[in-house]
């Protein structure tokens, strides 16, 4: 007799039940497996370069026609336009540089500069400049492309950032809040923050890690460079090697123990670079210069003074 309704459906249930019994109590064989072997090589993309938060990247092309672009400066979005895999001409940013610095002169830039002991004229002197409605590139781009397939994809709420120029296709975007999850964004390879000090005419010239150690020193009269980090220190070890200086080196590392290896490190390639250099204690009982001017002004300005006075020209 056919089953129908509740009977069939009690009937179906049933089986499922015994079913799922059967194999839950299946006798379990103990006997060792063979370990399979996996290749769990990632093969890089054949032309592509992926951009990371805090690390080098680039810009691939992207079709703008379909996202919208509110809040977004029509210049900064019209620089992160390459041709993807090809012999594209490297990003232009100086007009964007240019229309940041324009705007350091808002609240919420001079309260970011002043929590850190910077002053504007500071900044303005490096050519630091503020973006209110700053975006990731990166996102910009994947939004683009989600765009594609769906015809109106609203683009991710813009974020006040500090823009730092590294080079005229480079620079950092500072988040301005302590919360924010990407508190430095690269945009193109993030290199050293002014070079140009070790060619400038000065006798001498501090090396640091962070962008703000680097305008602490030169607020309080020091010429400076910062390594962006000290894997970048390479980077000024290739530079000296093709172009070397004729300043000495003041090393101003982070007061901690990644800071004084990449010192120790530095210090060995000058040595073999025949580059005369001093280690300038300028973070004292801090973390990084930084820290010290934030904590006491006098007393690092002392610091940098003594640092130049007692170093061998």
């Amino acid at each position: 007799m056919h089953k129908t309704g509740w009977n069939a459906g009690v009937s179906s249930l049933h089986r499922i039940v015994c079913k799922v019994w059967t194999v839950r109590n299946r006798p379990v064989n103990l006997t060792p497996r063979k370990r399979e072997t996996r290749d769990l090589r990632i093969e890089a993309p054949s032309s592509k370069r992926v951009q990371r938060e805090g690390g080098s990247s680039s810009q691939d092309n992207s079709n703008w026609d379909t996202i919208r672009t509110e809040n977004v400066d029509s210049k900064q979005m019209g620089n992160v336009q390459t041709a993807e895999g090809t012999d594209s001409k490297e990003d232009d940013y100086t007009e964007y540089y240019r229309s940041c610095e324009f705007r350091m002169d808002e609240p919420i830039a001079i309260a970011f500069l002043q929590s850190k002991g910077i002053l504007p004229e500071t900044a303005k002197r490096c050519h630091i400049g503020f973006d209110k409605s700053w975006i990731s590139p990166t996102i910009l781009k994947r939004f683009s492309e989600s765009a594609s397939a769906f015809h109106s994809v609203p683009v991710p709420a813009p974020m006040p950032r500090l823009i730092i120029p590294i080079s005229k296709s480079s620079y950092i975007a500072r988040a301005m809040f302590s919360d924010s999850q990407v508190p430095y964004y690269n945009v193109g390879h993030a290199g050293l923050f002014l070079p140009d000090a070790l060619y400038n005419g000065q006798k001498a010239v501090f090396v640091t890690e962070g962008v703000f150690d680097a305008l602490s020193v030169i607020q309080c009269g020091g010429n400076a460079l910062a390594l962006n980090s000290t894997g970048n220190m390479s980077l000024l070890v290739d530079l000296l090697q093709k172009k070397p200086t004729k300043a000495t080196l003041l090393l101003a590392l982070n007061n901690d123990k990644t800071g004084g290896l990449a010192s120790k490190k530095l210090q060995q390639e000058l040595k073999l670079l025949d580059i005369p250099f001093q280690v300038a204690y300028l973070s004292g009982e801090y973390k990084d210069p930084n820290e010290h001017l934030k904590a006491d002004a006098v007393e690092f300005k002392k610091a940098v003074s003594s640092a130049l006075e007692y170093s061998v020209f």
